[in-house]
């Protein structure tokens, strides 16, 4: 009996291996706090967790596998926080108008609506709909890697520190370029020693948008962008070290903020 036992067991063990190994198959992992969607982010960061071996140095900013590099804890949450709120904002938005009801258009107290210049889109997203008017939107599609982050750094032409006042997507030429929210043209120029071609978008709620670096602008000042309006294509114009967008916000006061607050990343 204890023989036919130890026979039985042996006879387990070589079938729970065998089976265990024809389970074992290669599995991606995210390696980053910034590679899992933006959903499990918070609720990583709701559970007290750090975000996948964060590294942080003597000052507390974030330098290896951060969820937004050269932020400090306290910062990464208040980003979290402003991301969940957008996020609300967003869903609270899509279930009003989840039944198409007309869009209220761009309403300006020294304009006639009636008279509105409506710009040309070579492209129109594909959710993001006129009436939108929250910045919580990214103006290129498929989250593209960013080349370089809101805040300060060493200018990689000058070599000097430097306040980079917007974010950076890492876009080949000819990338459509989207408004992410309903708004008015107030400005397009060209800058041979800084942006480039250039657009600047107020928005509805005196929020202001730019974008630099630009191939090819499709808009005029004084028209109205609806959003998901593709209105340019980004390029590699003025004072650039490659192709791609730079993407600006600032607040009513037109004082610059940080892009990250509404994209999510």
């Amino acid at each position: 009996m204890k023989k036919y036992m130890f026979f039985l067991i042996m006879g387990l063990v070589v079938c729970s291996n065998v089976f265990a190994k024809s389970f074992l198959k290669a599995t991606s992992f995210p390696t980053t706090f910034a590679d899992i969607p933006f959903v499990k982010r918070i609720a990583v960061l709701k559970e007290g967790f750090e975000p996948y071996e964060s590294e942080y140095n003597d000052k507390g900013v974030c330098i290896k596998n951060c969820p937004y590099p050269g932020l400090t804890i306290k910062q990464e949450l208040e980003q979290a926080e402003y991301n969940t709120i957008n996020a609300w904002r967003d869903a609270m938005w899509y279930a009003e108008n989840i039944d198409n009801k007309p869009a209220t258009p761009y309403t300006d107290s020294s304009k006639d609506t009636s008279t509105l210049n409506y710009s040309k889109c070579v492209s129109r997203h594909p959710y993001l709909k006129q009436g939108h008017t929250l910045l919580n939107n990214e103006p290129v599609l498929n989250q593209p890697a960013i080349s370089s982050p809101f805040g300060e750094r060493i200018h990689p032409i000058t070599n000097k520190l430097s306040v980079h006042q917007g974010i950076d997507y890492a876009v080949p030429e000819r990338t459509i370029v989207y408004v992410p929210a309903d708004g008015m043209i107030v400005k397009t120029w060209y800058q041979d020693s800084g942006c480039g071609n250039g657009v600047k978008i107020r928005h509805r709620d005196g929020m202001y948008t730019k974008y630099c670096h630009l191939q090819e602008v499709f808009v005029n000042e004084g028209d109205f962008v609806p959003a998901g309006c593709g209105f340019a294509y980004s390029g590699n114009t003025g004072r650039s070290t490659g192709p791609h967008l730079h993407y600006a916000v600032s607040d009513k006061n037109d004082k610059p903020v940080n892009p990250s607050r509404f994209t999510g990343r």
